[in-house]
């Protein structure tokens, strides 16, 4: 018989057993997937997950920064600490790369010589570049613009009559501030980049000045990315800069893009996208924005289509289906999974009967879709009558979302009743209000429902089951 103290020391080995790299990384994995339906910071909690100990810090700091962007948006409360994000970044730049950094600027902005904060100091301890895998340029941008801010206080040049102020505010500790004249590169162990003070200048600086000094900074982080073979997944275009982005000296970053989001790109900004990316085979997943000139429009959304043959999902937002569906061929249509139609105006012409190519459809959304004025009420009927007799074997979820001026009550109830015959879940959502009416085989009545993020079907057939539990 073992003795006590024996059991003592097995069960405090036990509970003191460390979970490996990858259950970790898979239990962390599931704060996604719990954020799709429930209202959880991510980055919040997968920080404080870092402090735990080394094991738990090295397996949640890549899912930390695998999308470290899509927090900072104009209006976000944590894009007061934007600009950390780009200092982090900074950080991890090379002697050779900050030297080159002051060089390009100094040849930028011309004559007038300009305070910079030095760049360099020791390195950090991870190398957080590559953990990066998905870019909202959108935040990126933000943070460039928060870094600039925080560190010449908020666009004014500083010069060496307030050097404590640059001090307290640059992304890292130096004993002088000036203007570039001449670098010297020390030792790593002994801080950094130093920039010796010859000049001062307080003016202020120009529009230009500051909107350069920010591409540059954009223009530096691509370019690390690109010498440490990072390749993004997901890439999603939501603001002005998006040039910095489309030249050919950083085209290994966007050779494997999966998911790209171009709902806010402007038209002038296609032909360089089109034209340096080309290579659209790897997407996945595709959401774009037609705007007028229409024709334009079309053309790129063709070319996007050509280029990829395991096309999953795609998201069309205004324009008209009368052009759209045409597109989209057997070829391209055949492997959606997910369709989606947001503002879209349908018109007698539709040739609704090209959805029957979208063979292995499983989510379908009509999001605030309407009618063009000179569609008579036959016209809808007979629209509506055309999509009603398709039939799709593996549609799962049917989601229309609108308001009383959109698609009327007859031509919902008929959707609804298709729907329930695909034996999928069917969503009516009203905007504005905080809850949806489902539909299914099983309950044709309907059932009222809280909103859930991203319509999900599992939220909506879990929502199903426990009426039915409480039926019975």
């Amino acid at each position: 018989m073992s003795s006590p103290s024996l059991k003592k020391e097995n069960f405090l080995s036990m509970n003191n057993a460390s979970l490996n790299f990858d259950i970790l990384t898979k239990i962390f994995e599931q704060f996604f997937i719990y954020s799709r339906t429930e209202d959880i910071k991510i980055a919040d909690t997968l920080f404080a997950c870092t402090l735990v100990n080394k094991q738990w810090c090295e397996s949640a700091l890549p899912l930390l920064w695998r999308d470290p962007f899509q927090f900072i948006s104009d209006d976000s409360p944590s894009n007061d600490k934007a600009g950390e994000l780009v200092t982090t970044l900074l950080c991890c730049l090379t002697k050779e790369e900050c030297q080159q950094f002051y060089l390009t600027m100094k040849g930028y902005i011309g004559p007038k010589f300009i305070s910079l904060p030095p760049l360099f100091r020791r390195r950090p301890f991870f190398n957080y570049p590559n953990y990066i895998k998905h870019l909202h340029t959108k935040g990126l941008i933000n943070s460039a613009w928060n870094w600039f801010k925080i560190t010449y206080q908020n666009g004014e040049e500083i010069s060496s009559s307030n050097t404590s102020e640059l001090n307290s505010s640059s992304i890292t500790t130096s004993s002088s501030s000036g203007t570039l004249n001449s670098i010297s590169l020390k030792d790593r162990s002994n801080s950094s980049l130093s920039i010796n003070n010859d000049t001062s200048n307080s003016d202020a600086w120009s529009k230009s000045e500051r909107r350069t000094f920010v591409e540059q900074i954009i223009e530096c982080l691509l370019q690390m990315f690109v010498a440490r073979n990072v390749g993004f997944k997901n890439v999603y275009v939501e603001n002005d800069f998006n040039r910095c982005f489309f030249k050919g000296q950083f085209i290994n970053c966007f050779k494997q893009i999966q998911k790209l989001d171009i709902l806010e790109m402007r038209i002038p900004e296609y032909p360089d996208m089109l034209n340096i990316w080309k290579d659209f085979s790897n997407l996945t997943s595709l959401s774009i924005k037609v705007e007028y000139p229409l024709d334009n429009h079309y053309s790129n959304l063709s070319r996007i289509l050509q280029s990829t043959s395991h096309l999953r999902k795609l998201k069309l937002v205004s324009g008209e289906t009368k052009y759209i569906l045409p597109l989209l061929s057997p070829k391209y249509s055949s492997s959606i999974q997910h369709l989606i139609f947001d503002s879209i105006a349908f018109d007698t012409s539709d040739a609704w009967h090209l959805l029957s190519n979208f063979t292995q459809l499983r989510k379908m959304k009509l999001i605030q879709c309407w009618f063009n004025p000179i569609v008579d009420d036959d016209s809808k009927q007979k629209m509506f009558s055309i999509i009603t007799q398709m039939q799709f074997n593996h549609l799962k979820l049917f989601v229309c979302v609108t308001n009383e001026v959109n698609i009327e009550d007859e031509a919902k109830s008929e959707l609804v009743l298709w729907g329930v015959q695909q034996h999928a879940i069917v969503a009516l959502e009203n905007p504005g209000l905080e809850n949806v009416r489902i539909y299914h085989e099983s309950m044709i009545s309907g059932l009222q429902v809280d909103a859930v993020k991203h319509h999900r079907y599992t939220s909506y057939m879990k929502e199903i089951k426990k009426s039915l539990k409480t039926q019975s």
